[in-house]
Order: C-alpha cells, then structure tokens, then sequence
C-alpha cells in the first residue's frame, strides 16, 4: 500500500515537472535489427574525415627496408622447405637446380631469385648485429643510411653472384 501511494505521488510530481523523470523517458525501437555499417559510412554519417589509406601512404625508407628483411626471410624458408622436401621424396636436387641455372634468361632469373634474398637478408642480419652491438647508431640519419647502404649492398652482392655464375669463355683446344 506504501508502495503504490509513493508511486501516485511521483508520479504526480513528475507531471507537474518540466523533464521527464529518466524512468518515464521511451527510447525509440524499430522493428528492423540495425543495419551493419562500414568503418567509411560511419565517418560519412559522423561528417568526419577518413583516415587515409596505407596506398596513399609514402613509406619511409628504413621502413621499406625492414619489411623486405622480413620478406626475405620468408622466401628463403620457403625455399629451404620446398627444396628438403624434394630431396626427402627422391628427386635429384643439384640436377634440377644446374638445369634451371643453365637456361638462359630463365636461367639468371632463378639465380636472382636465390642470390638477392641470400644477400639482402644476410645484409641486413649484419646491420641488425652491429646495431644490437653498438647502439649509438640507432639514431634517424644513420638509420636511413644503413638502409640505403642495405638496398645498394645487396644489388651489388646479388649482381656479382649471378655474374660470377656466367659460364665461362670456351677453351680454346691447341693443336
């Protein structure tokens, strides 16, 4: 009975009053569920700017370098695994690899593909070495320099590799 008395009295309190009391507030319900919105409609809607994408996004150079570390990397475990495991199925390895090294354009190609990673990973594990070693430079300049020096070292390295592996000139038999 106290209950329902207290009720009444607020009740007439709250009509007298110019706000809603938060209990009587009604809270708008579709009969639809709300529809999912992309992160691109939602800031449309907002009238807020969208964030610009990694495509327009010019990455820095020691960036660049240290995602092609990692990349290498990658290759080259790929490259171990496929090759061990056709040697663990019986296939002639060192055969297949001198027949694709002597084909030509195809041929150097292949040897790119093995020596550039070879080089620029075996680069940068020695870049990686020496600033774990010497930590004064890490600084942004000597940073951006060792990357560059990683990209130039690397093309070097891979370009005498595959030029080291140029067949010979023919002998000439004396008679």
């Amino acid at each position: 009975m106290a209950l329902s008395l207290r009720r009444t009295a607020a009740m007439a309190f709250r009509a007298n009053s110019p706000m809603p009391a938060p209990s009587m507030a009604v809270r708008a319900m579709s009969a639809m569920p709300a529809q999912k919105q992309t992160y691109s409609e939602r800031m449309a809607a907002k009238g807020l700017p969208v964030s610009p994408h990694v495509t327009i996004y010019a990455f820095p150079v020691v960036a660049l370098s240290s995602i092609t570390v990692r990349i290498t990397g990658v290759l080259l475990s790929v490259g171990c695994t496929g090759i061990a495991g056709g040697a663990l199925v019986g296939a002639d390895v060192p055969a297949m690899m001198s027949t694709l090294g002597d084909m030509g354009a195809l041929g150097y190609l292949a040897k790119f593909s093995v020596a550039f990673p070879v080089s620029y990973h075996f680069l940068g594990g020695c870049r990686h070495a020496v600033w774990d070693h010497m930590p004064e430079y890490v600084q942004n300049g000597a940073v951006e320099q060792a990357s560059w020096a990683l990209f130039g070292g690397s093309a070097v390295l891979t370009a005498a590799a595959c030029a080291a592996s140029l067949d010979p000139l023919p002998k000439v038999e004396k008679k």
